[in-house]
């Protein structure tokens, strides 16, 4: 008898079950370059060992120039592919300000892939590139006023007692959780 390949495995357990992929592609508290080049993963460290640099980029006007070397190029290229695979989209604090992440997403959406957008506040972004554009189903969940939440999709503009643009409060909405 054959035992499947890693790839076919992932692709039977895909088929059965609801599989939800995380991009981080700014980088990770997690990654740390070496003196010598070398990157490397550390996960759920709590101090910084010496010789190692964080990877992760912060909000700056210079964040566009680190995004196009490694690692960020890699895990960038992979979110592009998996933009293309998603069946639909659940994005929590994005607000559709990073033009070199976001044109497949865009594109995928206004394709007809549902899209959840969670987050304290629409930006104009958000608003221009999902509610404003020709996308046919999304729904942004977001801060109304203290315990209330609105909720913005093609067919409805309703605000709701709880704070489900919270991820737990969501969470706790959706799944029962």
């Amino acid at each position: 008898m054959d035992f499947p390949k890693a790839a076919l495995q992932q692709k039977r357990i895909r088929s059965r079950d609801r599989v939800v992929n995380i991009w981080k592609v700014h980088g990770s508290l997690d990654w740390f370059l070496k003196d010598d080049g070398e990157i490397v993963c550390f996960p759920n460290s709590i101090n910084i060992i010496s010789n190692y640099n964080p990877l992760i980029v912060p909000p700056s006007k210079g964040k566009y120039n680190l995004t196009h070397k490694e690692p960020y190029r890699d895990v960038i290229s992979q979110a592009d592919n998996a933009f293309s695979r998603a069946g639909s989209f659940l994005c929590i604090g994005y607000g559709f300000n990073d033009d070199h992440i976001q044109p497949k997403l865009i594109e995928q959406i206004k394709n007809g892939k549902p899209i959840v957008v969670l987050c304290k506040k629409a930006t104009e972004a958000c608003k221009h590139n999902v509610m404003s554009a020709d996308v046919k189903k999304y729904m942004i969940i977001e801060y109304s006023s203290d315990g209330e939440t609105l909720v913005s999709s093609n067919n409805l503009n309703k605000t709701y007692h709880g704070n489900f643009w919270k991820l737990p409060e969501f969470i706790q909405a959706i799944w029962g959780v």
